[in-house]
């Protein structure tokens, strides 16, 4: 009977764990999924980062523009182009341009930063629009957002 035995318990050992030829297969298996997927999955990342980079970009950009809009809603600040409580940022820049009723640059002017500080007088003809330019070279994603504003009544 012990003959019976270790042929029986010889049978089940080698069924109840695995060769080494199939533990090396599924070793192979695994890795060629995870050479697949690796680059897929750092590229994704990487987009991901790009695109929230973008978001606070133009998140920033289009908050500076609307500043300004609040800021020129009253009208002596929109006569004297400038804007207290504008806060711009290292990257970025703030413009306006005198525009005329038909949104036509008046003259050939050039685009002036606003200012924060207000001067004293305001200038004796006001344009009828501005145009508003918000511009991000901060990074990797520029950013421009124009808007023209018509003079407050």
């Amino acid at each position: 009977m012990s003959y019976n035995y270790h042929k029986n318990k010889s049978l089940i050992d080698r069924e109840a764990g695995f060769t080494i030829i199939e533990v090396l297969v599924a070793l192979l298996l695994f890795a060629i999924i995870i050479v697949v997927l690796v680059p897929i999955m750092i590229g994704s990342l990487k987009m991901n980062r790009q695109t929230g980079q973008q978001l606070d970009t133009s998140t920033r950009t289009q908050q500076l523009l609307e500043t300004v809009r609040g800021e020129w809603a009253d009208r002596v600040k929109y006569d004297k182009a400038c804007a207290a409580t504008l806060s711009v940022p290292a990257g970025y820049s703030v413009t306006s341009q005198p525009l005329d009723s038909r949104a036509a640059i008046v003259g050939g002017s050039t685009a002036t930063n606003i200012t924060t500080t207000c001067p004293a007088t305001i200038p004796p003809s006001p344009p009828a629009m501005r145009r508003v330019t918000v511009t991000s070279g901060a990074g990797p994603q520029d950013t421009r957002l124009t808007l023209d504003l018509l003079r407050p009544q």
